[in-house]
């Protein structure tokens, strides 16, 4: 938990993606970018009986480890996410949550979130600033982080990228690394 890391996820959904219940199915690739790296591949199938500005989903994923250090086995995953939103006073609030149970057989919980603050910078509130608190947990190690998050929504043709940079103060827990700089680039396509 913590460090460099590298990921990728792909959604396809089912048809349309609407009705009762849209489903999805979905393929990602994981690595730490130190050893113990772990890489894994994940193939799964996703529910998704609520959408809009909190979606809902529920997925269950099967791992498949690329080296000796990842654990292959299923995964159940429900998550939820806060979609951009105007709270008041220019304050823009966003962020996920999701927790789950990987394995059947020795069934090792999780969770993680992230909640972010942020305000403008621009009229066309492309970039922003604020405050993020984040933090996760599974056996044996926890953490939960604080400070500040500058993000830039970037133009890359169709393609809705965005670029955040921020100061993760670890203010409890004990997972490695400690305290630092961390800078995500994300894209939806």
């Amino acid at each position: 938990m913590g460090g460099a890391q590298i990921g990728w996820r792909t959604d396809r959904y089912l048809g349309d993606g609407k009705g009762a219940l849209p489903l999805s199915l979905y393929g990602r690739l994981s690595t730490a970018l130190r050893e113990p790296a772990a890489p894994e591949a994940a193939f799964g199938i996703a529910a998704h009986p609520l959408s809009g500005r909190i979606p809902v989903s529920i997925g269950l994923e099967r791992r498949i480890p690329l080296d000796n250090d990842a654990r292959g086995a299923f995964a159940v995953i429900a998550a939820t996410g806060l979609n951009p939103t105007a709270i008041g006073g220019g304050i823009t609030a966003e962020g996920y949550a999701q927790a789950g149970i990987v394995g059947f057989a020795r069934a090792d919980p999780f969770a993680d979130g992230r909640l972010s603050l942020t305000t403008a910078l621009d009229g066309q509130q492309r970039s922003g600033a604020g405050f993020s608190l984040s933090g996760g947990a599974q056996p044996g190690v926890a953490r939960l982080d604080i400070g500040p998050v500058l993000h830039h929504r970037l133009p890359l043709g169709t393609v809705r990228a965005r670029l955040s940079v921020e100061w993760k103060q670890r203010i409890a827990g004990h997972a490695a690394p400690g305290s630092g700089p961390a800078v995500t680039l994300a894209s939806d396509f």
